[in-house]
């Protein structure tokens, strides 16, 4: 099938998103998109939608079980994840194509958070942790925060998410080697020493059912991009393409009849799922059951770091669902509103915490399918979730023969997709030569993989928000700031004299060039290398006129006027003249208003944006009133 560009009711991309008073009308489309599309819903949508939604509930009902093993609660908590959530971001998400059930990486972080507590009290703990998260979301939203994920780098967020895919595959080593009993051990070297250490107690059924499902899965995934190409050109690729699409199923369904088979009596040859509740999931308040009044009633400090991390978790779960959604909205040309995606997960977590759910998020994979399948609207997010319900209510004997195996196996094979070892490979290489920048992004992604290793998934992830930060922080307070020399053979052109070694300078005449916003953060940086270029030209003869090439200023703010000021007063004592060109308007506009008397040009009567080489010529002497007069770059009123 194919996926129409702009589906009903959604924006297409657009540059200005439009601003100033809303009606109430407007404010309620905002709020609540579906009454934007809905009621021009095409009829031809339904078909793919319903489709779509019936896969991607299939695919949930195994998915979401093998998050809860990883989120360390009762297996049943995933698919509860998959049944109120996704209507409640139907009803008031911006992405069409967006699957909000449970994610691999958000899962990893509730084991992280749960791990202090004991394990029979994670199921409940994780529904108070959900109402936590979901609130945080909304506040977020609130206070206009979504746009906090630009701090986030590439190199940065592939290494915690590269990190947080190897802690997915070694938490799962207890069901690869089928142990029922394990020690507790909370870092990752711990459970491989105790895998190790325990081989003699291994499952070695569990094992072999474990890797054969792995092989099956890995082998499905090499198939499907054949299996795209000729689905086409036979109906036995077309069967075979579906097939791998829900090929978690197949491994479900083949856990549960290898149990069947091999069962004696009533003991399963491997560890299973055992007791699932019946039925959907009641109504309960998520801060009434036993372990949460404990943990309200208990010491401070642990109610704190406890919602602490469900801030945390609450700013996770948004960056993998909105990167997720944005990608997929790109390509196929509509708008994603960020803020109300948080308004839509906040309130699809609040929600589900009164239904037995964990923290929701969304999902690359399922996003991705969504848009191969042909959906158009979230439409098929409903269907999505009545395909769980309805799974709940039929298939819970059957989940209760699910091999943990199996289980295992879908985790451990999703978490190998999100691992990224190519960017710090193709980061080493560029690094070399004339791209050493991208050392910079290698260490970034090597903090973040390295934090998230050694301090799980909730300790990496804001250790990566604050590498990140640094990061922003330090490129801001140090702009790249060169020497300019004329190019003989290039008219009117100054280049970087380090990387053109024909360039020259001007006797007497530094050309100095800043790359970057000239801020309170970068004003010293400013200051130590315009002193620091001025003296080594120096060195060669007397420096009497400083240009200051502004083209790539785009702001300056006061405490860099200031500057200017001080060092603009220590030159004239020295008898250096100081001259600024191509800066824009905004900024000559203010140098001249606070440094009007103290720059070279507006002594000299020119009112325009100067370039390089009529700031030299001013400064050599060579200037006169008809070079001054005659048309400059660009010209202002003052």
């Amino acid at each position: 099938m194919t996926v129409s560009p702009k589906g009903a009711g959604y924006k297409a991309l657009s540059a200005d998103e439009g601003g100033g008073g809303k009606t109430w009308k407007e404010v309620l489309l905002a709020r609540l998109p579906i009454l934007a599309w809905l009621p021009s819903y095409d009829k031809s949508f339904f078909l793919p939608d319903v489709t779509g939604g019936l896969t991607l509930g299939t695919m949930c009902l195994a998915q979401t079980l093998a998050h809860a093993t990883i989120a360390t609660t009762n297996p049943i908590q995933g698919p509860h994840t998959a049944l109120l959530p996704p209507v409640v971001y139907a009803l008031l998400g911006t992405s069409k194509h967006g699957s909000v059930s449970s994610g691999a990486m958000v899962a990893m972080i509730i084991a992280n958070v749960l791990q202090p507590f004991p394990e029979e009290h994670h199921t409940e703990l994780a529904s108070l942790l959900a109402l936590v998260a979901g609130i945080s979301q909304i506040l977020m939203g609130m206070f206009d925060l979504a746009s906090a994920v630009r701090f986030l780098s590439q190199p940065t967020l592939s290494g915690f998410i590269t990190g947080g895919a190897v802690l997915i595959i070694v938490s799962q080593l207890r069901n690869f080697f089928g142990y029922t009993e394990f020690p507790h051990e909370s870092s990752p070297f711990g459970k491989v020493w105790a895998c190790l250490h325990m081989l003699d107690q291994a499952n070695w059924a569990n094992v072999g059912l474990c890797s054969t499902l792995i092989l099956f899965l890995v082998c499905s995934k090499r198939l499907k991009k054949v299996a795209q190409k000729k689905s086409k050109l036979s109906n036995f690729w077309a069967m075979v393409g579906y097939l791998v699409q829900v090929k978690e199923i197949i491994v479900v369904v083949a856990g549960i009849v290898f149990v069947k088979v091999t069962q004696k009596g009533a003991v399963a040859a491997v560890p299973i799922v055992g007791h699932i509740p019946r039925g959907l999931p009641p109504c309960q308040l998520p801060w009434n059951f036993d372990a949460t009044r404990k943990l309200l009633e208990g010491p401070s400090d642990v109610l704190h770091s406890f919602l602490f991390s469900g801030l945390v978790l609450a700013f996770s779960a948004f960056l993998t669902s909105y990167s997720s959604f944005k990608r997929q909205a790109i390509a196929c040309d509509y708008a994603l509103d960020a803020r109300q995606e948080l308004f839509a997960l906040g309130a699809s977590g609040v929600v589900g915490s009164f239904f037995g759910a964990f923290p929701p998020s969304g999902s690359l994979s399922r996003t991705g399918l969504a848009v191969q399948l042909g959906v158009q609207t979230q439409v098929c997010g409903i269907a999505n979730a009545l395909v769980v319900a309805a799974g709940l209510i039929f298939l819970a004997p059957l989940i209760e023969d699910l091999p943990k195996a199996s289980l295992a196996a879908i985790v451990m094979v999703s978490a190998e997709g999100l691992m990224d070892f190519a960017m710090p490979l193709d980061l080493w290489r560029s690094s070399e030569g004339s791209f050493r920048i991208f050392r910079k992004d290698l260490i970034v992604w090597l903090v973040g993989f390295v934090c998230t290793i050694l301090a799980g998934a909730l300790y990496g992830i804001i250790l990566s928000v604050l590498v990140a930060v640094a990061q922003v922080v330090a490129d801001a307070s140090t702009p790249h700031a060169v020497t300019l020399g004329a190019v003989p053979h290039l008219e009117g052109q100054w280049h970087d004299v380090k990387r053109w070694p024909e360039a020259r300078t001007v006797p007497g005449v530094l050309v100095f060039e800043f790359r970057g916003p000239l801020v309170f953060a970068s004003a010293e940086w400013f200051r130590d290398e315009v002193e620091r270029m001025r003296l080594a030209e120096g060195r060669t003869g007397s420096i009497r006129y400083v240009i200051l090439g502004m083209g790539a200023v785009p702001v300056i703010d006061y405490s860099a006027i200031a500057m200017l000021q001080s060092i603009l007063t220590e030159w004239k004592k020295k008898g250096i003249h100081c001259i600024v060109a191509e800066a824009n308007y905004s900024v000559l506009e203010l140098l001249h208003e606070k440094l009007g008397d103290q720059l070279e040009q507006f002594e000299q009567g020119s009112q325009g944006v100067l370039s390089i080489d009529k700031a030299v010529a001013l400064a050599t002497g060579h200037a006169t009133r008809s070079l001054l007069a005659s048309k400059p770059v660009g010209t202002c009123e003052f």
